[in-house]
């Protein structure tokens, strides 16, 4: 054996290990942040119900089931409540005639349940300062829903059509040539954009795709760029057999 196969040898275990740990911590940070913020927007609502449960029990002579249940209901009301709306608005965004009323009449209800929360914390609390923190609750539960909508549309890469007329009239103008021969399917803007980082690694080990920092790149979440990841290695664009190989 050689110096230069000695040498490739050591470089080649040094890659794959390092790949390794890289792609470990990485994913750890990665997780560790994500449980970390919607542990926080959860742990929100937490000052309010423990004080209405100490309060309802100690003050009312509430049982703790009671004051549990008490409690457990202004947790999770709100979110419920934002969870709702939120499909709400994914369905007024498509079909704004038919969800526009059940739209507005869920912003109504959310923001009612708040009143009623906050008046409900006024009327126990001697601290009445407390009675505001339903409202950092509500932005707390809406701002998962939003990262949770954002990511399911992301995840979907499908681009709206802006009206029947002009589908139709894209549809017309591939005519005969569409019966003949199936139409490709163009990449979306963000593959596309994928696909271009991705060449920069063409040629160079497997190990050296750092799918966070890809993320990172394209301002999506990992399982948003897993999912566009496996549908360039579908269509042929991208290759991992041990080198990364970019598709000409």
């Amino acid at each position: 054996m050689n110096e230069k196969t000695v040498y490739e040898n050591i470089e080649y275990h040094y890659d794959k290990s390092l790949g390794l740990i890289t792609h470990f911590v990485t994913k750890l940070a990665d997780e560790a942040v994500e449980m970390t913020a919607r542990g926080v927007a959860l742990a929100a609502p937490l000052p309010n119900a423990i004080s209405m449960y100490n309060i309802t029990q100690h003050d009312l002579g509430w049982s703790w089931v009671a004051s549990f249940a008490f409690s457990l209901a202004l947790e999770v009301v709100v979110f419920l409540l934002v969870e709702i709306a939120l499909m709400q608005w994914d369905g007024y965004l498509a079909h704004p005639h038919r969800y526009k009323e059940p739209f507005i009449g869920m912003i109504a209800t959310v923001c009612v349940s708040v009143a009623v929360v906050m008046g409900f914390v006024f009327w126990l609390e001697p601290h009445k300062i407390m009675a505001l923190l339903p409202i950092i609750s509500l932005c707390s539960f809406v701002g998962i829903g939003l990262k949770r909508w954002h990511e399911q549309n992301l995840s979907r890469g499908v681009k709206p059509v802006k009206s029947v007329k002009a589908a139709v009239n894209t549809s017309v103008k591939l005519g005969a040539k569409s019966l003949q021969e199936p139409v490709k399917s163009e990449l979306t803007l963000r593959q596309a954009e994928l696909l271009k980082l991705l060449s920069n690694l063409d040629g160079k080990p497997a190990e050296s795709v750092n799918k966070s920092e890809l993320a990172r790149q394209l301002k999506v979440s990992r399982p948003t760029l897993n999912k566009e990841f496996d549908i360039l290695q579908s269509a042929g664009k991208v290759a991992l057999n041990g080198h990364v190989e970019i598709s000409k």
